[in-house]
């Protein structure tokens, strides 16, 4: 994700470090290497220049050319910055009032709407808020439908009107599905409507009347960001339409460049509400333009790896690990506890999109030790040929019992020796982690390499 223009930081903050003083004239380079990286990106020209002028006022200013250590002030100063033109701080659609909310999504041909419309009703859903979906997509009969299936497979309400008449009529359908959503109480309506290949007249004007016959209070813009300025100026189209107040970015696991992610909300004006990251039901969270400077900048995003983990394994889940974590300071770190992880780790994407969220040094060691996905699965097998003694004990193995296990797991011995040594050396890691923390990063950083 964003691979691209955060390598490009990466280099610029790496050669700033180096800096024991800054002139005006190395204030200068920055600021180019800093074009130069978000031109590359693919971020809109007039985002590029407000931006790289901002840096250079603040950085020739006497608080950078003055200061005892020039590169934090730098790099605090980018980072300030980039959150600024992400956002400052995270937007949420509107809270339930009287009246159901009705959430509009528009888009185009692509953007990825009907899943996300899906996606959203689940956040909300998970928030024990009442949901009711609808169609409004009458010239692609398969978004109904898949929207449709989506409900379905997500335990979802979905509206469908009564009368067949009504079924390829898109402001009834719009209309009809407001009318069901109060008389059930709903607490958001949220109506995926049609896309085009191209923005043309007879869509937005389909648009505007759902939208007056509907009255949204959120109109969800998605889009899809490995488009880079192309996106953008789509999105232009639709806001001189619409009065949109809020971005979807899609397909973000796929975008190196991050062009569209860091100019979509000045270019619009409006806040990224949700960002999708995948095509999982889970794939979507709230933008948090902190945590998305912070990743772009390499220094990763702890917190929402946090909030991820917390998710995936529930908060029963979450208590019982802080239990284990707490006895692993005299007792190290049990087998079956490090089974238990490597399932959350696979329930959360996997190793490569765990590293996504750790700053870029380890997060480019993960990746340059191209752990193969089916490790994974043959450690969870062999120790699911395990008796429950040999899984409580597993020091006590020996060359007939390795055999065995090898064998009911479908893998070599030596894969089998490899588990009990990673057991033994994450036991270890665990132990001083909880002793002495600094200690155990230094162990982990030579464990990756660095």
């Amino acid at each position: 994700m964003l691979e691209q223009v955060s390598e490009g930081f990466g280099a610029i903050l790496t050669k700033v470090r180096g800096y024991s003083r800054i002139t005006e004239t190395q204030v200068e380079e920055t600021c180019a290497l800093i074009r130069d990286t978000l031109i590359d990106a693919d971020v809109a020209l007039e985002v590029v220049d407000g931006f790289v002028a901002a840096i250079r006022t603040e950085a020739l200013g006497h608080k950078v050319i003055k200061s005892l250590n020039p590169a934090q002030v730098i790099i605090a100063l980018v980072q300030r910055e980039l959150t600024k033109l992400l956002g400052s701080e995270g937007a949420r659609i509107a809270k339930p009032a009287d009246e159901p909310v009705v959430v509009l999504l528009c888009g185009l041909q692509g953007a990825g709407k009907t899943t996300t419309a899906a996606k959203i009703a689940a956040l909300l859903a998970k928030e024990k808020k009442r949901v009711l979906l609808a169609s409004a997509d009458v010239h692609r009969p398969a978004a109904i439908e898949q929207l449709r299936i989506l409900c379905a497979d997500g335990g979802l309400d979905f509206h469908e009107p009564a009368a067949e008449a009504d079924r390829g009529d898109a402001v009834k359908r719009a209309e009809q599905a407001l009318a069901a959503a109060r008389q059930t109480l709903a607490d958001y309506l949220i109506v995926d409507t049609a896309g085009r290949t191209a923005i043309d007249d007879e869509m937005m004007a389909e648009m505007r009347r759902i939208a007056d016959a509907t009255k949204p209070k959120e109109a969800l813009l998605v889009i899809d960001s490995s488009l880079g300025q192309e996106a953008l100026a789509v999105a232009r189209g639709f806001n001189e339409n619409l009065a949109v107040t809020g971005i979807c970015l899609t397909k973000l696991d796929g975008d190196a460049r991050g062009g569209a992610a860091i100019s979509a909300r000045a270019v619009l004006g409006v806040p990224i509400k949700y960002i999708g990251t995948g095509e999982k039901p889970g794939d979507l969270q709230g933008f948090e333009p902190a945590r998305m400077a912070s990743r772009i900048l390499g220094m990763g995003d702890i917190a929402s790896l946090v909030e991820n983990a917390t998710k995936s394994m529930g908060k029963q889940k979450t208590e019982r690990l802080e239990r284990k974590l707490r006895r692993v300071k005299s007792r190290g770190l049990e087998l079956s506890d490090m089974i238990e992880q490597i399932r959350e780790a696979k329930k959360m994407g996997g190793i490569d999109k765990i590293a996504d969220h750790l700053p870029s040094q380890v997060n480019a060691r993960v990746k340059q030790a191209n752990i193969n996905p089916k490790l994974f699965a043959h450690m969870e097998a062999i120790y699911l040929s395990m008796t429950k003694f040999e899984r409580a004990n597993p020091q006590l193995l020996k060359g007939s019992r390795k055999a065995r296990i090898a064998s009911g797991a479908g893998v070599q011995v030596s894969q089998v020796n490899q588990l009990l040594a990673q057991h033994a050396q994450a036991s270890k890691l665990m132990r001083r982690a909880a002793k002495n923390p600094m200690a155990a990063m230094a162990a982990m950083r030579g464990m990756l390499g660095g």
